[in-house]
């Protein structure tokens, strides 16, 4: 999914030269270029360092604890073996509990939901897992189970308004009380536009937006009643460096963000806490679902950074994160998107350039009369 953008500083252009010359190809970032490559990673350090941080609202910062020492000692090594940086700061804080608490998360069958749904429980909260799958919501809402017994699933259609907005109301009704909603249901689109149709546009924003908007809607209700609450939205790195084959879960995700911080502006003093996060190239099951076949080949990081970022956001009441954290690869296509867009657009299209076969196949169809998507015969 993020194949393009991270693979953005592998992909080579041809320079140019006058008649009769021979030069070294260059690309636009070496020296007698735009900008020195150097360059770009010291800005990267120090610029996106303090502008990529999470905000949090000065009065609304929790305590600071310190980890036990088992806590402290599975954190470094699951933190190490993925290559995610420990941050010292990390291991002084207190994992926050959640007992008592009711947590329903959406998109809970496998990936960062399930994840969530069983480290929620591990901390004590009661969780109502929601998804399509049913089979795959019975394991884990039994493992779920061994923890708080109360946590139930409901399987359903969360791109269907009705079951959306129930779900809010059954957790309500069986248990009272909303403490921490978790809108993670998204469904991948990796494709050429030319292969897209119209109704896949609009059911990527039902389930990766829409979705989300209706379970807020319905929820803040509860949460004003009971004097606050959380809402996480889980967006993507692709809503903010929109990847080639990427432009409808893109747009999908971009709208989230955009709601999210609306609602950050809106609720404030409400007491409801509002968390945007942005996963990079997470191992869940979405790269097996393609429409095409992905062009990024690097590294994966386990749904459990994502978690453990939620739970930071939740405890020290910060606004938004990206995950893995400083990434290297993530931060610099954030700084180029920021500070040179055309480079990036460059680079993009060399790591991942539209087929001409793909483009002479999509102008025959339209000669025939054909509307986008309809390749079958193709």
């Amino acid at each position: 999914m993020l194949g393009a953008m991270c693979e953005l500083f592998v992909a080579v252009g041809p320079g140019s030269a006058r008649a009769g010359e021979t030069r070294t190809p260059r690309r636009p970032w070496q020296r007698g270029g735009r900008a020195d490559l150097r360059f770009v990673y010291g800005a990267v350090a120090i610029a996106l360092w303090q502008r990529g941080r999470s905000v949090a609202r000065p009065e609304q910062v929790a305590s600071d604890g310190v980890l036990g020492a088992g806590q402290r000692e599975a954190l470094l090594v699951s933190e190490r073996a993925h290559g995610v940086r420990v941050c010292a700061s990390r291991m002084r804080k207190v994992a926050e509990t959640f007992a008592g608490k009711v947590v329903l998360i959406t998109g809970a069958s496998s990936g960062i939901g399930a994840e969530a749904a069983q480290m929620f429980a591990e901390r004590g909260a009661t969780v109502v897992a929601v998804a399509r799958r049913a089979h795959l919501l019975d394991a884990v809402i039994a493992n779920c189970r061994k923890h708080t017994p109360e946590s139930f699933f409901l399987a359903g259609d969360v791109g269907d308004r009705a079951f959306a907005e129930s779900i809010v109301a059954t957790t309500l009704e069986r248990l009272g009380r909303i403490d921490v909603l978790v809108n993670n249901a998204a469904i991948s689109k990796h494709k050429h536009v030319y292969h897209t149709r119209a109704e896949e546009a609009e059911a990527v924003m039902r389930i990766n937006f829409l979705s989300a908007v209706w379970t807020t809607f319905a929820a803040i209700p509860a949460m004003l009643r009971q004097g606050g609450g959380n809402i996480v939205n889980v967006s993507s790195f692709a809503a903010k460096v929109t990847p080639p084959r990427e432009a409808l879960y893109a747009a999908s995700k971009a709208a989230l963000s955009a709601f999210t911080e609306g609602l950050w502006h809106d609720l404030e003093g409400s007491n409801i806490h509002v968390v945007l996060v942005h996963p990079g190239p997470i191992d869940t099951e979405i790269w097996l679902k393609e429409d095409e076949p992905p062009s990024y080949r690097g590294k994966k990081y386990p749904p459990s950074i994502v978690v453990e970022a939620i739970f930071d956001c939740i405890q020290r009441r910060l606004y938004e994160v990206t995950v893995p954290r400083r990434n290297p690869m993530l931060m610099s296509a954030r700084f180029l998107r920021l500070a040179f867009p055309s480079l990036l657009r460059w680079g993009m299209q060399k790591a991942d350039p539209v087929p001409p076969e793909v483009l002479e196949k999509a102008r025959a169809r339209s000669r025939a009369g054909k509307q986008l998507g309809e390749v079958e015969e193709d």
